[in-house]
């Protein structure tokens, strides 16, 4: 019989980050988010803070979101994204 990985609440914050599992003493199979709404500049790339880190940028006419999206970890680096949208503003 299965056992629970994460739990995930049911109304999800935008950037919900997850772990699977979620207990921390063992090895992470899989991490990703969940509503991920990420701000872009008109090129599409995610802003930026002056330290390079991404950072949301209230002003920002162009973003994407995803439902989910899920890395899963191993020998190599799988990535899966679940209800993509975008909106690219050049000017």
């Amino acid at each position: 019989m299965g056992a629970r990985q994460v739990d995930i609440p049911a109304l999800w914050p935008a950037n919900l980050p997850f772990r699977i599992p979620s207990d921390p003493s063992r090895p992470a199979v899989a991490v990703g988010f969940l509503n991920e709404q990420i701000t872009t500049d008109n090129q599409g790339r995610p802003t930026r803070d002056e330290t390079g880190a991404y950072a949301y940028d209230p002003r920002a006419t162009s973003g994407f979101t995803n439902a989910v999206r899920l890395i899963v970890l191993g020998d190599e680096r799988t990535e899966v994204t679940i209800g993509h949208a975008a909106v690219i503003r050049t000017q």
